[in-house]
């Protein structure tokens, strides 16, 4: 099947040109195949495509109109055209013919091209104007494949279910069947939790008395007698051994004394402030002393200044004195801690 395109319109009305190639442009640029560089008319107006025998006309956004039988094609839409339609772009008018092939001869002879007699002027009809139709609707793109259709529902379906599977829950748990009701509310709200009775069980008493009345005293708690085998094995449970009591404990610097040092004096003899030159962080520190000279003498309570310090509360400062206890292990240890052992009484 061949296509052509008859001029409907102008001075060379009835002409046919024959549409050879696939892609055929009709503008007013040099690489058109019919080129008119009147107004109106595109730099590539719109192209007409012959695909599996079928003729389709196609615009090519060019900013100019393009019309087929009288309606706007829509910009770079595509429809097909049939023998017989009207394509009308500017002061540009045609009018598609089909044409069978002609069986090859074995020596075909062309005729010479002879162009149609000129019309004079007085034949020439008198140009109608073409009214204008209403713009259509932007067509649609490509509608979307029946399986994202498909999904998207699922999708959408699968949303309001959850919605209103939560929705039930919530009426279930607040306002339905299990929902606790008002009187328990109020009754737990209001009840106050005693001692357990003689039978195991807790007590309880309502709060819900009125504002202006007094609460009523309490019952007394009834306490709980343990049986007089269990007082006795209790009382005959000796308690842990002090380890300033117990001669036969090893007092070392880093077990006993160096965690009381670090506790109430490295505030004023740690490693950023020193009083008097005297650093406690360590034991040789310890025993190099500050100004006054060794802070302890091992074996000798009466040559060590820290301990005559510590003994009559001149050190720590107030509010941070040794106990009795801290000061007995700091006593023993400067007493045995020329042998490693402490020291016989």
């Amino acid at each position: 099947m061949r296509y052509v395109l008859e001029s409907a319109r102008g001075r060379k009305q009835g002409l046919r040109i024959p549409i050879r190639q696939k892609v055929f442009v009709i503008g007013s640029s040099r690489s058109s195949q019919i080129r008119s560089v009147q107004d109106g008319v595109g730099r590539k107006h719109c192209a007409l495509i012959v695909h599996k025998r079928k003729l389709y006309i196609q615009d090519l956004e060019s900013g100019h109109p393009t019309f087929v039988n009288g309606l706007r094609l829509f910009p770079g839409g595509r429809r097909k055209l049939q023998a017989g339609d009207r394509v009308a772009l500017g002061p540009m008018a045609f009018v598609v013919r089909a044409q069978r092939k002609k069986r090859k001869l074995l020596a075909p002879v062309a005729a010479p091209y002879t162009a149609p007699p000129r019309p004079s002027e007085s034949a020439l009809p008198v140009p109608m104007p073409i009214p204008l139709p209403s713009i259509a609707p932007a067509a649609p793109g490509r509608p979307p494949p029946l399986r994202a259709v498909g999904r998207m529902l699922q999708k959408t379906v699968a949303l309001v279910v959850l919605a209103f599977i939560c929705m039930g829950i919530g009426w279930l748990l607040f306002q339905g069947p299990l929902a606790p009701a008002e009187g328990e509310k109020d009754s737990e709200e209001g009840k106050v939790t005693r001692a357990p009775t003689k039978d195991g069980e807790p007590e309880h008493s309502s709060a819900g008395a009125s504002a202006g009345k007094q609460p009523e005293a309490s019952a007394k708690v009834p306490e709980r007698k343990l049986p007089e085998n269990k007082k006795l094995a209790d009382e005959s449970k000796p308690l842990p051994p002090n380890p300033a009591d117990d001669p036969r404990v090893r007092l070392t610097f880093a077990a006993q004394v160096e965690p009381i040092l670090r506790s109430r004096c490295i505030r004023c003899h740690g490693e950023g402030k020193r009083k008097g030159r005297l650093d406690l962080t360590g034991l040789d520190a310890l025993l190099r002393g500050g100004k006054s000279g060794p802070a302890v003498r091992l074996g000798s309570l009466d040559r060590s200044p820290l301990w005559e310090s510590i003994d009559s509360d001149t050190m720590p400062p107030a509010g941070q004195k040794l106990s009795d206890a801290e000061k007995k292990l700091i006593k023993d240890w400067i007493l045995g801690a020329s042998n490693g052992t402490r020291a016989p009484r």
